[in-house]
C-alpha cells in the first residue's frame, strides 16, 4: 500500500482531509458555507484488517439547521487502495 498516496490528501497548512472535507461540506451539513475545520487526525490499519485503511477523525464546527454553532466530530474510513471514503460515522 502506497501510504504517500493517501497523505497527498492532507492540507499542509491546517490538517484537514480535502476528500472528507469536501464529503462533509455536500453531504452532512446543513449550511455548507458555515464549515470550520478543528481538527484531524489519523492512523493505518494494514494488518489484521479485513480492508486494509486509514482511519480519519475530524472535528468541525458549523451550523445546525436552527443556525446555532455545533461542534460534530466525524470518523471515517480511506481504503488504502482505492482511496474511497466509507463507514462514516457522526459523534
Amino acid at each position: 500500500y502506497n501510504t504517500a498516496e493517501l497523505l497527498d490528501g492532507f492540507n499542509l497548512l491546517d490538517g484537514s482531509y480535502y476528500p472528507l472535507e469536501t464529503y462533509i461540506k455536500n453531504n452532512l451539513m446543513k449550511d455548507s458555507s458555515s464549515y470550520e475545520h478543528i481538527k484531524t487526525t489519523y492512523s493505518f490499519t494494514y494488518y489484521g484488517a479485513e480492508r486494509p485503511h486509514m482511519l480519519v477523525i475530524t472535528q468541525i464546527r458549523g451550523n445546525n439547521s436552527f443556525g446555532a454553532k455545533v461542534t460534530q466530530r466525524i470518523f471515517a474510513k480511506v481504503d488504502a487502495i482505492t482511496k474511497e471514503i466509507y463507514d462514516i460515522e457522526t459523534e
